[in-house]
């Protein structure tokens, strides 16, 4: 009878649940239930007496406060720990154009609204202004006269939704810096003096961003770049630079980010999805670049890294480009592309990545214990949860490449993997929210530790 018991425990595994409900991998609604209530080990591997459990959830008041939930670890950017918070009550520019102390200017041109940030209008502004809480997202922001301000103005939005965002020419003496944290962005974020942390870049067609010179992109989550057919054949990727002519263009970093663009098929369309990482010169030179610590599912069906210094019968400069620690999914053949590449581009620990992996774990409103995983291989994988409770599993789907996307078999890659998922639905009628990103897998509270295990293997160890 206990036997029995225990086998019919199953863990219930939302995904997507802020995008309208919880999505449950399983197929029902049950609550997470732990396999076994014994005395588990804890992390030290000794027993722990469940009767010294506590009835009460252990003090979280120190952990950090994301878009309303307490986080335990967020280490791996995905969509609960990036972004603006989508319950804030977004001010929208007053009648005057001011957004807090900046000035911005709305223009309207042919039906297609700008915002545009002045160096004229805010030279008598302070040097350093913090925007906050505020909704740019019905029209793109650029900045123009960047170089007639007397002093360098620096610009920081927090927790604010845009559009797209450029701040462009001229670039060489261009005097406004922005900063941008904990921002959504449904438009491209383009050009120079430019540092995103933990921002969320998705939900629309086009490249995520073209960085030129003084762009750092940390913690931050590129999503969803193919939500509709692609009609007007837009190029797509993750990053792109290609230089400028007339500009010395370089000192660009992107750290701690995560890539998740598949080429979603829609009939009668091409995707045109490209790399991750698209490193093209074609207008001008681009050096001291560094791309690390980067998690790596995108590129169409080819190349998640692509690294040249011509095009267009030109040959550019590019010195000190850095690309290290990358994990990128196996389900791509060739990681690279790459011209002269030993010569050109110093490579450290770029592999293949076949495992899942945990972006999150928090407590949220409900309560309850949040771990957030993500599957980008081709292996259907379980997630196991260890804590002082008792031991939870939840099966993680593979991901389907990017050639099964579009019922295609990649003989030389996979040539095994199915065309259908298990209910017999064919991988060309999926969309973004039917992969198998951001999972919400939840348990109980309270808890002592948090013990995420796959295939044998610790993969996030946290204690309360």
């Amino acid at each position: 009878m206990l036997l029995a018991l225990i086998c019919t425990m199953v863990a219930s595994c939302g995904k997507d649940s802020s995008d309208g409900g919880d999505d449950i991998i399983d197929g029902n609604n049950n609550p997470s239930a732990p396999k076994d209530n014994g005395n588990p080990s804890d992390n030290n591997g000794s027993s722990i007496d469940n009767n010294d459990t506590p009835d009460t959830p252990p003090d979280l008041s120190t952990y950090e406060v994301i878009n309303g939930n307490r986080f335990i670890y967020a280490g791996i950017p995905d969509k609960y720990n990036t972004g603006c918070d989508p319950n804030t009550s977004f001010a929208t520019i007053s009648e005057d154009g001011y957004a807090g102390e900046l000035y911005v200017r709305v223009q309207v041109s042919d039906g297609v609204k700008e915002f545009v940030v002045q160096g004229a209008r805010i030279d008598a502004s302070p040097d350093e202004i913090t925007v906050k809480d505020y909704d740019f997202s019905d029209g793109k922001m650029r900045t123009t006269q960047t170089d007639i301000v007397a002093n360098v103005k620096k610009i920081r939005f927090v927790n604010c939704k845009f559009n797209g965002f450029a701040n462009a020419k001229p670039y060489e003496t261009n005097k406004m810096y922005f900063t941008f944290e904990h921002c959504t962005f449904t438009g491209g974020v383009n050009e120079v003096n430019i540092t995103l942390r933990n921002c969320k870049i998705g939900g629309f067609i086009g490249d995520a961003t073209n960085p030129l010179k003084n762009f750092n992109c940390y913690d931050t989550f590129i999503c969803d770049l193919l939500p509709a057919a692609n009609v007007t054949g837009t190029h797509i990727d993750g990053m792109q630079t290609y230089g400028r002519e007339g500009c010395e263009g370089g000192n660009i970093m992107f750290d701690n980010v995560r890539f998740e663009f598949p080429s979603i098929h829609y009939d009668g369309y091409d995707d045109n999805c490209n790399a991750c990482i698209m490193f093209q010169l074609e207008y001008g030179n681009v050096s001291n670049c560094t791309f690390q610590n980067l998690y790596c599912n995108g590129g169409g069906k080819w190349y998640p890294l692509y690294v040249t210094d011509g095009k267009k019968g030109k040959t550019f400069v590019q010195d000190n480009l850095t690309v290290k620690n990358v994990k990128v999914s196996d389900n791509f053949g060739t990681i690279f592309y790459a011209d002269n590449f030993d010569q050109r581009c110093k490579v450290e620990n770029v592999e293949h990545f076949s495992e899942i992996y945990v972006s999150s774990i928090f407590v949220g409103g409900d309560g309850k214990l949040h771990v957030i995983c993500s599957n980008d291989s081709h292996i259907d994988h379980t997630l196991t949860i260890k804590t002082d409770k008792g031991e939870y599993e939840f099966a993680i789907p593979h991901c389907p490449s990017n050639w099964a996307l579009n019922g295609i078999i990649d003989a030389n890659t996979n040539p095994d993997e199915p065309l259908k998922d298990l209910s017999g639905r064919p991988y060309t009628q999926y969309r973004y929210s039917d992969m198998p990103f951001d999972i919400d897998c939840v348990v109980d509270m309270p808890a002592k530790y948090v013990n995420c295990i796959s295939g044998g293997k610790e993969i996030v160890n946290v204690e309360l």
